[in-house]
């Protein structure tokens, strides 16, 4: 770590990235005990708002006082150089912490450095700042145990050992240093040498690792405790959920798995893993005819219209998620980029305020996370152009197959929920605007293959009626594309 510290002293910004386990508070106040000026440190939680955060640095600092703004804290921060500020478990504050941690990263003054910790580097978008060089990642190999480490405190304890033993008890443990610690620990308690460490770990230390785990799922977010949850169930996909969270998951040439201690945690004990909490309510939002986002009835009101703009943009999109980079070019593109960034991170916070007013401040995980992308998560978020979109795409394959009475059924069910065009209600931002004339587009085929269904069955009537409704269209999709379209 020393060697790390003085490779990259010329970046002001440090972040060790590691899992649960890995030593990372040791770690961050072994390397201020290098730091030879001012310096302060500050763990974060979950209720850290950031008047908080400030109110915390500025205690920490000794300022005396506690800045009214980020501005302000900057301001504190440049007069107090040089000086070194360490961040710990920065995943754990709310997202609009995170932010206002992510801008001091990319505004710390002169002088100063900063050192976070998180289980993740995707708690801290700093991809820009690590292209410039000035940002540095200490990587969890370097906090993960060496077999040197093993060695060095089998000496220390007097458990004895030799190269297969370190070798087996290496491969076992992957590194992970809570279990290489507690396990080496265990077998010098019980006089016993490292050959069998690992299996003597299982069998006495297990309550303790559990309680471990568990602590660390609880006070994770919403959405990574259900992906634990599920993946300890078997869920492969969920693994990818945990990666990004830096929660026990690490990759090997089979592919991303739990560390193994805790597959072999999970394989020995008998209580099984806890169910996962009720899913709650769908948030429906309405994009055709006037935007509205509800939950069970209740209606989201946004701070202000720009916030709104956002979130539907988010529900327009494929995956339900943007990069900042995207939504920085869709919203602010001529804005100076400092001001633009604080306005996307205001608006991430004006989200997810007017979103936990309907669903709990503990829930928004559920529905919208903020990172290096805004997303929203489309098994909890119901969207009634895509829901539109897949009945139309199921109508087709109906059609393909030849079945008449349930193609019927999935258009008139894609018919019933376009009540007007896209956002006709309001103004929308440029970037809707072809998805507008797509979803008429879609709507004018969805017309065209019931008046030919009910044509092919008969029914001359409806037949006609779906075959005028549908030229009707025509001249609105004239004047959008210059020519019909079926």
């Amino acid at each position: 770590m020393t060697a790390w510290m003085a490779e990259n002293a010329a970046s002001p910004v440090r972040v060790l990235c590691a899992p649960p386990g890995f030593g990372k508070t040791t770690a961050l106040v072994g390397l201020l005990t290098l730091v030879e000026h001012r310096k302060a440190y500050v763990r974060m939680r979950a209720s850290d708002t950031t008047e908080r955060l400030r109110e915390r640095v500025a205690s920490a600092m000794g300022f005396g006082y506690t800045p009214a703004s980020f501005s302000a804290l900057l301001a504190a921060i440049a007069a107090a150089a040089p000086c070194t500020l360490a961040l710990d478990d920065v995943d754990a504050a709310a997202p609009e912490t995170i932010e206002e941690i992510v801008a001091l990263c990319e505004e710390v003054p002169h002088g100063v450095s900063l050192l976070c910790a998180v289980k993740s580097s995707a708690a801290l978008d700093l991809r820009g700042l690590h292209a410039r060089g000035l940002a540095a990642l200490m990587p969890q190999e370097l906090l993960a145990f060496r077999t040197d480490d093993v060695a060095a405190m089998c000496e220390r304890l007097s458990v004895p050992f030799d190269s297969t033993a370190l070798g087996n008890f290496f491969e076992r443990t992957e590194g992970w240093p809570i279990v290489c610690a507690a396990a080496v620990r265990n077998a010098a308690k019980a006089k016993a040498s490292l050959s069998h460490a690992y299996e003597r770990w299982l069998q006495d230390c297990l309550p303790e690792f559990r309680a471990f785990v568990e602590h660390e799922v609880e006070a994770s977010r919403k959405s990574v405790r259900r992906a634990f949850f599920s993946a300890t169930g078997g869920d492969v996909e969920s693994l990818f959920v945990l990666v990004a969270a830096g929660m026990f998951v690490g990759r090997s040439d089979r592919g991303h798995a739990f560390f193994r201690p805790l597959r072999d945690a999970i394989a020995v004990s008998s209580d099984g893993a806890p169910a996962a909490g009720g899913e709650g309510p769908k948030l429906e939002v309405r994009l055709f005819g006037r935007f509205e986002v509800t939950v069970e009835g209740k209606r989201v009101e946004w701070l202000r219209r720009r916030d709104g703009e956002l979130f539907r943009f988010l529900a327009l999109q494929p995956d339900g998620s943007a990069t900042r980079e995207r939504l920085l070019e869709v919203f602010w593109p001529a804005a100076n980029a400092y001001l633009a960034r604080q306005s996307l991170r205001t608006s991430a916070s004006n989200i997810r305020k007017a979103l936990s007013t309907v669903v709990g401040l503990g829930e928004v995980e559920s529905y919208f996370a903020v990172g290096p992308s805004l997303a929203l998560d489309f098994s909890r978020v119901a969207v009634d152009a895509r829901t539109f979109a897949e009945h139309v795409a199921d109508g087709d394959r109906e059609v393909q197959a030849g079945r008449t009475a349930q193609a019927i059924e999935r258009f008139r069910a894609a018919e019933a929920l376009y009540t007007n065009d896209l956002l006709s209600d309001d103004v929308p931002e440029p970037a809707a605007l072809p998805q507008r004339s797509m979803y008429r587009t879609m709507y004018a085929h969805a017309l065209r293959a019931l008046a030919t269904l009910y044509a092919g069955s008969g029914a001359e009537r409806n037949a006609r009626e779906y075959a005028g409704r549908a030229d009707a269209l025509y001249p609105a999709l004239e004047r959008t594309h210059g020519e019909p379209v079926a």
